[in-house]
């Protein structure tokens, strides 16, 4: 191959080459097809990258042509590469029917383009087929490779998929709800499925019962996948080679909390229930608080090639758990209350309802997974050579963006991680539900703020709902569980959940509703307060029809009227609304303007975008403080993204306003926030869309900080905003506790 012709084939990756073959295969319409170019520019001694999508018109044959045997030289490349170092010693299946498929979506997409004559005329070819690079390519995986191309493993377990979205159409459910709700016509795409931020949708039917993704958008995620692992220009050591150990580990410790934390009511238990084996209730109790106690066993960790490990062994302890809220039993118990003079009846409702407290309240963030987290920012910014460079600014914002830069990098050798954790899931068939907790997205203790005699234990928490259908979801029995603990004289006695969901969206609005009606309900009522949100609005990320007004007094007015309208994505308790409205958001949102932006008269889009996190701050402050809730909960669609970058804001704001800069151990703390969960349970960072406007609230706060100093910053916002609430709770001190407390 000469020079020339190994550059271009260098201009796509093989991943981008089966993808784009892919979509050419998949047009089932005389439309636009498109081929993806990958461009590398230098911009200030900084290497970039960027995709162009290059669409097929006659106009550009000869351009046409070279993309389409560009294609066809980088899969030849690299099936060379696979033959030569490879196929003698693959023995998996699914590796070598990956090759052949392949070579079926380069006939398809070959018999697709043939289609597009009229590009062919002016480039003197007559089919895609008479291409050299294409006979090249045919000839060498027939000779060398394989001979015979038919329905293989791939095909049968594509098949399998398609069947088991079908339903009993007898058993339609019908929409309930807004029309604009209605997602028949709604489809996930590829697109979408490698960014991640759909992915509750594989999970859910649609109101017909159909499913939101096709057979055929598996087979491409599949390809993908599979060819995106094992074709890598450059074999590197996987940085979440081990993300099954961390996972374990943390499956470990969270039992181990859990135990510690509600011994004496399992101790209880064990001795009221010791003549009580037989009952159902009893037994299933028993089986999870074994689980659990075997899951907290350290032999049974991973590194020491146990039958079973601690994670499925927690795994089965949740299984165990939802079966004794489900039973027969449990729901009497619920539904008349028995005497007090029955001890084993009592004993059993404390006993799984301190269980769902901890739950919901006991799982700290451990020193453990601390050096788990810092050693791969480390390696990440030896790889990079970045490592001193991201200390030398003393603003945190800027080492937070060094930081993500340089573990973004490494994760490149980590690909496709999210796209195998939905194959995982569909090839298990376990996507019947959206249900986080139960897959393995546990909640997580944050932080603590005490502001005089109160104490407010802030807790991260993914939307706590089971949900089959995209309109329908119901509040999980686990989550009730922990609200009816709070009835009984526990230590936590009220929940305030900060609902970030967006309520006025179809993917979002049954999950919002479900949570918001548990402040309605005659049971919880008092002891569970919700506050929705708007953060996925166009308002909130300023898109049209807000784009343009960048007038400071326009955009508060604005503010305010989408502030006091359920149907713009918020929602207050009444009993709060009139000191929220009538003097808190007006004078609080001057005095943002005047302190953080400089009462400027025109604010950018990205001044606004900060403006409205900044306000959230003191607003969310200004809420807990009228409503003196024992716990918070951050509430997203699974706590990873939205909820994070929502409760990290808070907890450096807070450390802003009492220190100087964050301690060591605070910003080890920092980086398990951002970081642990959406590593563990998705593996990727926080979506870049959230990080980057988080950071940049931050960089925008740090600014004013640095231009007043840290001594009359802090004597500014007193000044302003210390009149707003009734507790010094500005000024209250953010401790990250390290310990379980006793339930």
């Amino acid at each position: 191959m000469a020079d020339h012709e190994k550059k271009e084939a260098g201009t796509l990756t093989i991943v981008e080459a089966v993808e784009t073959l892919s979509n050419i295969a998949d047009l089932a319409y005389e439309g636009n097809i498109g081929i993806a170019q990958q461009h590398d520019v230098v911009v200030q001694d900084n290497p970039l990258s960027y995709r162009t999508v290059h669409w097929l018109h006659r106009d550009d044959s000869d351009i046409t042509i070279d993309m389409v045997k560009d294609i066809f030289k980088v899969i030849l490349s690299y099936l060379r590469n696979f033959y030569k170092d490879d196929y003698s010693q693959i023995k998996d299946a699914h590796t070598v029917e990956g090759i052949k498929t392949i070579m079926v979506l380069v006939g398809e997409a070959a018999k697709k383009l043939d289609k597009y004559t009229h590009l062919f005329q002016d480039a003197r070819t007559k089919s895609v087929t008479e291409l050299k690079e294409y006979k090249k390519l045919q000839e060498f995986y027939l000779s060398r490779i394989d001979r015979k191309i038919d329905e293989g493993t791939l095909g049968k377990w594509i098949m399998a998929l398609s069947q088991k979205t079908g339903i009993d159409k007898a058993k339609k459910p019908s929409l309930i709800g807004r029309k604009g709700n209605q997602s028949k016509h709604i489809f996930v795409d590829l697109e979408s499925v490698k960014k991640d931020t759909e992915y509750e949708l594989f999970f859910l039917r649609k109101e017909d019962g159909s499913r939101f993704f096709s057979p055929r958008l598996i087979r491409n995620i599949k390809l993908i996948s599979d060819f995106g692992d094992f074709f890598g220009e450059e074999k590197r050591e996987d940085p979440l080679l081990n993300a099954g150990l961390w996972q374990d580990r943390v499956a470990n410790l969270c039992a181990k909390n859990m135990i510690r934390a509600t011994h004496r009511y399992i101790e209880r238990f064990y001795r009221e229930a010791i003549n009580a084996k037989d009952r159902e209730l009893v037994e299933k109790l028993n089986k999870s608080l074994m689980a659990l106690m075997l899951a907290a066993n350290p032999h049974n960790l991973s590194h020491n090639l146990p039958l079973k490990n601690c994670r499925d062994y927690f795994h089965d302890f949740q299984l165990f758990l939802r079966a004794c809220l489900h039973t027969s039993d449990y729901q009497h118990l619920i539904a008349y209350p028995p005497p007090k003079a029955n001890k084993l009846a009592w004993c059993l409702l404390n006993t799984m309802h301190v269980i769902c407290m901890a739950l919901y309240t006991q799982l700290s963030s451990v020193h453990d997974l601390f050096s788990m987290i810092h050693g791969l920012i480390q390696k990440a910014h030896q790889e990079q050579n970045s490592g001193e460079g991201s200390k030398e600014t003393n603003f945190l914002s800027a080492q937070l963006e060094g930081d993500y830069k340089s573990l973004n990098k490494m994760l490149k050798l980590h690909p496709n991680g999210p796209l195998n954790k939905i194959l995982n899931s569909l090839e298990t068939g376990n996507y019947s539900a959206f249900d986080p907790l139960i897959q393995e997205n546990l909640p997580s203790q944050l932080f603590t703020l005490y502001a005089q005699e109160s104490k407010y234990l802030f807790a991260r928490w993914p939307s706590p709902t089971h949900q089959e259908f995209i309109h329908k979801a119901v509040v999980t029995d686990e989550f009730k569980g922990f609200l009816r603990g709070c009835l009984h004289e526990h230590t936590l006695q009220k929940c305030l959940i900060f609902n970030l969901q967006d309520r006025s969206t179809w993917k979002d609005h049954v999950r919002c509703t479900a949570i918001e009606e548990l402040a309605n309900n005659e049971t919880f009522d008092r002891h569970v307060e919700v506050v929705t949100l708007a953060k996925d609005s166009e308002f909130y990320h300023q898109l049209a029809p807000y784009n343009q007004e960048n007038h400071a007094n326009v955009f508060m007015q604005v503010f305010k009227e989408q502030l006091a309208d359920e149907n713009c994505g918020f929602l207050f308790p009444e009993s709060i609304k009139k000191p929220l409205m009538n003097h808190f958001v007006d004078e609080a949102m001057h005095a943002v303007h005047r302190i953080f932006f400089s009462g400027k008269n025109v604010l950018s889009r990205e001044q606004r975008m900060n403006f409205i996190e900044i306000f959230y701050l003191f607003l969310e402050l200004k809420i807990v403080d009228l409503l003196k809730p024992d716990v918070i909960g951050f509430c997203c669609k699974d706590g990873i993204d939205v909820g994070v970058a929502t409760s990290a804001e808070l907890f450096v704001f807070l450390k802003f306003l009492n220190q100087e800069r964050l301690s060591e151990m605070d910003r080890e703390h920092l980086d398990l926030m951002l970081y642990g969960n959406s590593l563990l349970f998705r593996e990727r960072t926080m979506l870049p869309e959230r990080f980057n406007r988080m950071v940049s609230t931050l960089a925008t706060i740090e600014s004013a900080r640095e231009h007043f100093g840290q001594a009359n910053f802090v004597k500014i916002i007193n000044e302003a905003f210390g009149r707003f609430y009734k507790t010094p709770i500005l000024h209250g001190k953010v401790i990250v506790q390290n310990h379980i407390d006793e339930l």
